[in-house]
């Protein structure tokens, strides 16, 4: 009878070591997923530039006065970064942009794009080409009428980068991307050039300075705008 119950004791005993060795395990194996899903999220990030704009943009609509001012923008982007191998690369953008005098006139949108590398001499000397796949968000007020717009765009991108000086690069990019909606069906073109610098004495931080321009037309509605944007990254 003893001897039962030493066995039963050491069976229950052994059952819930196992089951605690076992949730420890689990618990530790989801720890170390989180840390390096995070960790990859980090260094994906100190690839990211942040950029300030600020230039002029119009709303022109059929039957209604042209509409100008003047606006801001806040963006998160990774131009041209390779994966897999120096032939492939990829690119997002995020981009929040708003009147200065109007908080109802704003625009939201999300870009991603993979491309291949014609030249890919290095980080700074390159020319890709690609597609470019996105969501753009408006939302207006254009005599006393709300304009809401959501696209969505498909269409091809270029982008070069060619480094001058150790220290100094000009890059650019331009996309033409077809664009459709429930109300407007259209074209939507982006151009951008500007300049890289990486300062000898700050060699993790990276400055950008230059022009962009975006247009979106079609018979109904046209939407454009031009501005100076100054970006910084940071890579650890």
């Amino acid at each position: 009878m003893k001897t039962r119950l030493l066995l039963l004791l050491l069976f229950y005993s052994l059952n819930a070591y196992s089951s605690e060795y076992v949730t420890f395990e689990i618990m530790k194996k989801n720890t170390n997923s989180f840390l390096k899903t995070s960790n990859k999220i980090a260094k994906e990030l100190s690839k990211s530039e942040l950029q300030y704009a600020y230039g002029k943009a119009s709303i022109d609509k059929p039957q209604a006065a042209k509409k100008n001012y003047d606006i801001v923008s806040f963006t998160l982007l990774n131009q041209h970064q390779n994966i897999f191998s120096k032939q492939i690369n990829y690119s997002y953008k995020i981009d929040y942009t708003q009147s200065k005098s109007n908080s109802n006139d704003y625009s939201f949108s999300i870009d991603t794009g993979i491309g291949y590398n014609l030249i890919n001499i290095s980080k700074d000397n390159y020319i890709s080409i690609g597609i470019n796949f996105g969501f753009y968000n408006l939302n207006a007020v254009i005599q006393n009428d709300e304009e809401k717009l959501d696209a969505y765009k498909l269409g091809a991108k270029i982008d070069f980068s060619k480094q001058l000086f150790p220290l100094l690069s000009v890059y650019g990019s331009t996309i033409y991307s077809q664009v459709y909606t429930q109300k407007y069906d259209g074209i939507f073109n982006e151009a951008k050039i500007g300049i890289r610098v990486k300062p000898k004495s700050y060699t993790n931080f990276t400055f950008t300075a230059g022009v962009k321009y975006y247009l979106f037309s079609s018979k109904a509605l046209k939407i454009k705008s031009l501005s100076n944007y100054l970006g910084i990254s940071y890579s650890f």
